[in-house]
């Protein structure tokens, strides 16, 4: 008798060393497939974002050439204001979020020396909108769910530079600094559509230190 309950002990025992083991293997290959499809999520978001903003590029400049009415921006007056939506990601969260900017313009006077050239100031404030990821905590054999998420948001200060491709089209670059959440140097590069000598539509991409951004943005002067 003592010896069949030795046994089945030492079953027992090794039964539970094997589950246990298995149950360690299972949680190995799950955080595994975790970080891959996290990875692949990100890259994913990356390349969607270049494809969105080559796409929308190409359309304004197609639409530039029927535009034969427009005239070129930051001409007729100096001041200017302008709104936008902003599609953001973050290194640190495989999801992009949706947000907002506003902003404000003075036109300087380079054109003047270089006809092609246009540049001017901008200040202006940004909202990125809510960044979220889902956290699985295992602690003695229970999975719990958390969801963690965060914005950005603050004012910035640019320098814009545009190159007239044309009256209708221009090129655009811009650099600055970041005064809010996402504090730093910051730069973008984009195309804009002037509709009339009064307003431009704008796509461009744009890079803080913590966020990128694709935006798409109205400005009118006045």
């Amino acid at each position: 008798m003592h010896g069949r309950k030795r046994r089945c002990r030492r079953r027992r025992s090794l039964q539970g060393q094997l589950a246990e083991r298995g149950l360690r293997s299972l949680r190995i290959f799950t955080q595994e497939d975790c970080i891959v499809n996290t990875i692949s999520t990100m890259r994913c978001n990356v390349k969607c974002q270049a494809s969105s903003f080559l796409k929308i590029s190409l359309l304004l400049a197609g639409s530039s050439i029927f535009s034969s009415t427009a005239a070129a921006h930051c001409l007729s007056n100096k001041f200017y204001v302008g709104a936008g939506l902003t599609v953001n990601s973050d290194q640190n969260y495989s999801g992009d979020a949706k947000g907002f900017q506003i902003f404000g313009g003075y036109c300087l006077d380079i054109h003047k020396r270089f006809p092609h050239a246009l540049s001017s100031i901008e200040v202006g404030y940004m909202d990125s909108g809510d960044f979220k990821r889902d956290v699985y905590t295992t602690r003695r054999g229970v999975t719990t769910h958390t969801t963690v998420s965060t914005s950005y948001e603050g004012p910035w200060l640019n320098w814009v530079g545009e190159y007239k491709l044309d009256p209708r089209a221009h090129l655009l670059a811009r650099v600055g600094v970041d005064g809010g959440d996402s504090e730093g140097l910051m730069g973008g590069v984009g195309i804009g559509l002037n509709f009339s000598k009064w307003a431009q539509f704008r796509v461009e991409y744009v890079a803080r230190q913590n966020i990128d951004s694709t935006q798409i943005s109205w400005l009118t002067e006045f």
